[in-house]
């Protein structure tokens, strides 16, 4: 497994925004890094509580700048966030059972999750609010 990469091309040019998706990434490369070296499942289930933290975090200061900018896709935008918030509960009530174990699925997921959303879904935002504000 390959770590996840914040690069320039991702920006959405929100400073704001860009350094918690760096962050997220950042908690995410912890996560891989945790199940390379098999850290165990009480650690993989600290590191996944603190991203599930940070994202809901993250996902309130997309939600209010969206909502700020009348970003006319929000309503979709913010399910893409409640279906994440869904799986990623749900592993760690797994977790927290030890009804399951750590998977390299799970971070699999999380990568790919990442980098598609922010890959498109944000910035199909950020072009939007930038056309606006271009032409205010």
């Amino acid at each position: 497994m390959m770590e996840i990469e914040w690069t320039p091309e991702l920006s959405v040019g929100v400073d704001e925004i860009d350094q918690q998706h760096q962050q997220l990434f950042s908690i995410i490369n912890q996560l891989l890094e945790a199940r390379i070296h098999n850290l165990g499942h009480r650690p993989v289930l600290s590191i996944l509580k603190r991203l599930v933290d940070y994202s809901d975090y993250h996902f309130r200061t997309e939600d209010n700048y969206m909502i700020e900018n009348e970003y006319p896709l929000f309503l979709s935008h913010r399910k893409e966030h409640l279906a994440y918030i869904k799986k990623t509960g749900e592993w760690i009530t797994a977790l927290e059972r030890k009804d399951a174990a750590p998977t390299d699925d799970m971070v699999a997921f999380l990568c790919g999750w990442w980098r598609g959303h922010v890959a498109t879904s944000d910035m199909q935002y950020a072009r939007y609010i930038n056309a606006t504000q271009n032409n205010a």
